[in-house]
Protein backbone atom coordinates (compact mmCIF):
# COMPACT_ATOMS: atom_id res chain seq x y z
CA UNK A 1 0.00 0.00 0.00
CA UNK A 2 1.37 3.26 -1.08
CA UNK A 3 1.98 6.18 1.47
CA UNK A 4 -0.72 8.03 -0.68
CA UNK A 5 -3.36 5.38 -0.13
CA UNK A 6 -3.10 5.35 3.55
CA UNK A 7 -3.51 8.73 4.18
CA UNK A 8 -6.78 8.82 3.38
CA UNK A 9 -7.73 5.99 5.23
CA UNK A 10 -7.05 7.72 8.80
CA UNK A 11 -9.37 9.44 11.51
CA UNK A 12 -6.64 13.03 11.33
CA UNK A 13 -6.97 13.23 7.53
CA UNK A 14 -10.92 12.45 7.86
CA UNK A 15 -11.41 14.77 10.23
CA UNK A 16 -9.00 17.37 8.58
CA UNK A 17 -11.19 17.08 5.26
CA UNK A 18 -14.23 17.50 6.55
CA UNK A 19 -13.23 20.89 8.54
CA UNK A 20 -12.11 21.67 4.84
CA UNK A 21 -15.13 20.67 3.37
CA UNK A 22 -17.22 22.85 6.25
CA UNK A 23 -15.23 25.68 5.67
CA UNK A 24 -15.24 26.01 1.88
CA UNK A 25 -19.58 25.26 2.54
CA UNK A 26 -19.75 28.39 4.90
CA UNK A 27 -17.09 30.50 3.07
CA UNK A 28 -19.78 29.89 -0.28
CA UNK A 29 -22.97 30.89 1.90
CA UNK A 30 -21.17 33.99 3.19
CA UNK A 31 -20.09 34.81 -0.19
CA UNK A 32 -23.87 34.34 -1.39
CA UNK A 33 -25.11 36.12 1.70
CA UNK A 34 -22.87 39.53 0.74
CA UNK A 35 -23.57 38.98 -3.15
CA UNK A 36 -27.40 39.21 -2.10
CA UNK A 37 -26.94 42.01 0.30
CA UNK A 38 -25.53 43.81 -2.39
CA UNK A 39 -27.97 43.03 -4.46
CA UNK A 40 -30.53 44.41 -2.75
CA UNK A 41 -29.15 47.59 -1.73
CA UNK A 42 -28.35 48.46 -5.52
CA UNK A 43 -31.79 47.35 -6.29
CA UNK A 44 -32.79 49.92 -3.17
CA UNK A 45 -30.51 52.75 -4.93
CA UNK A 46 -32.05 51.77 -8.26
CA UNK A 47 -35.29 52.53 -7.48
CA UNK A 48 -34.78 55.64 -5.80
CA UNK A 49 -33.05 57.33 -8.61
CA UNK A 50 -35.79 55.85 -10.83
CA UNK A 51 -38.67 57.11 -9.08
CA UNK A 52 -36.60 60.79 -8.15
CA UNK A 53 -35.30 61.09 -11.88
CA UNK A 54 -38.97 60.17 -12.91
CA UNK A 55 -40.47 62.70 -10.80
CA UNK A 56 -38.18 65.64 -11.18
CA UNK A 57 -37.86 65.21 -15.06
CA UNK A 58 -40.48 65.61 -18.34
CA UNK A 59 -39.03 62.61 -19.49
CA UNK A 60 -42.58 60.84 -19.26
CA UNK A 61 -44.05 57.26 -19.54
CA UNK A 62 -41.44 55.56 -21.46
CA UNK A 63 -38.64 56.69 -19.83
CA UNK A 64 -38.23 53.02 -17.90
CA UNK A 65 -39.04 51.68 -21.08
CA UNK A 66 -35.88 53.53 -22.75
CA UNK A 67 -34.12 52.55 -19.69
CA UNK A 68 -34.46 48.79 -19.79
CA UNK A 69 -33.62 49.45 -23.63
CA UNK A 70 -30.35 51.34 -23.50
CA UNK A 71 -29.16 48.66 -20.08
CA UNK A 72 -29.70 45.44 -22.68
CA UNK A 73 -27.72 47.50 -25.06
CA UNK A 74 -24.80 47.89 -22.83
CA UNK A 75 -25.01 45.15 -20.54
CA UNK A 76 -26.72 42.47 -23.05
CA UNK A 77 -25.52 39.59 -20.79
CA UNK A 78 -27.10 40.75 -17.65
CA UNK A 79 -30.64 40.02 -16.61
CA UNK A 80 -33.00 41.56 -14.75
CA UNK A 81 -33.26 45.19 -16.25
CA UNK A 82 -36.26 45.10 -18.16
CA UNK A 83 -39.21 47.39 -18.24
CA UNK A 84 -41.24 45.00 -15.79
CA UNK A 85 -38.74 44.39 -13.76
CA UNK A 86 -37.17 47.97 -13.53
CA UNK A 87 -40.93 49.42 -13.00
CA UNK A 88 -41.31 46.98 -10.19
CA UNK A 89 -38.11 48.02 -8.45
CA UNK A 90 -38.90 51.74 -8.95
CA UNK A 91 -42.65 50.32 -7.05
CA UNK A 92 -40.89 48.54 -4.20
CA UNK A 93 -38.84 51.25 -3.46
CA UNK A 94 -41.55 53.85 -3.38
CA UNK A 95 -43.70 51.29 -1.40
CA UNK A 96 -41.94 50.84 1.37
CA UNK A 97 -39.59 54.04 1.48
CA UNK A 98 -42.99 55.57 2.72
CA UNK A 99 -43.27 53.16 5.57
CA UNK A 100 -39.52 53.86 6.48
CA UNK A 101 -40.02 57.58 6.52
CA UNK A 102 -43.11 56.97 8.89
CA UNK A 103 -41.41 54.83 10.48
CA UNK A 104 -38.32 57.21 11.19
CA UNK A 105 -40.42 60.34 12.18
CA UNK A 106 -42.31 58.18 14.56
CA UNK A 107 -39.44 57.10 16.08
CA UNK A 108 -37.95 60.77 15.98
CA UNK A 109 -41.28 62.06 17.93
CA UNK A 110 -40.78 59.14 20.86
CA UNK A 111 -36.93 59.93 20.81
CA UNK A 112 -38.32 64.14 21.20
CA UNK A 113 -40.41 63.36 23.91
CA UNK A 114 -38.13 60.71 25.85
CA UNK A 115 -35.14 62.91 25.28
CA UNK A 116 -33.06 59.98 24.36
CA UNK A 117 -30.96 59.42 20.95
CA UNK A 118 -31.91 56.25 19.40
CA UNK A 119 -31.31 57.68 16.01
CA UNK A 120 -28.23 58.70 14.82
Amino acid sequence: MNKLASINTTNEYKTFITDIKSKITHSQIKIASTVNSAFIMFYWELGEMISHKQKESKWGSKFIEQMANDLKKEFPALKGFSRTNLFYIKKIYEFYSIDLVQLKGGLNLYDDKNQNSFIS
